[in-house]
């Protein structure tokens, strides 16, 4: 198992996304909430192929300086139950 880990700097903060390599590509969908899994979007500059381990590690070095940033907001998600493990 491998996960793609990309980092990047966007006009409101910080965007650490990652997602299952074997996921790339597929869609998911719940009721009127589709969300396609798209390689293009972790292609490119700043974008790592890890084991699930390193990825972790990975996060915990971006998450401090994230976290300590004034301007963060968090909102609340839900997750979507029928998607998990899906891939």
């Amino acid at each position: 198992m491998s996960v793609v880990v990309t980092v990047r700097e966007t006009a409101e903060g910080t965007l650490v996304a990652a997602a299952d390599v074997d996921c790339l590509g597929e869609t998911y969908e719940d009721g009127a909430v589709s969300l396609t899994v798209e390689e293009s979007f972790y292609d490119g500059e700043g974008a790592e192929e890890l084991s699930p381990a390193a990825a972790v590690d990975r996060f915990g070095r971006v998450t401090p300086r994230i976290s300590s940033a004034s301007s963060v907001s968090r909102p609340q998600s839900t997750p979507v139950s029928s998607t998990r493990g899906a891939c």
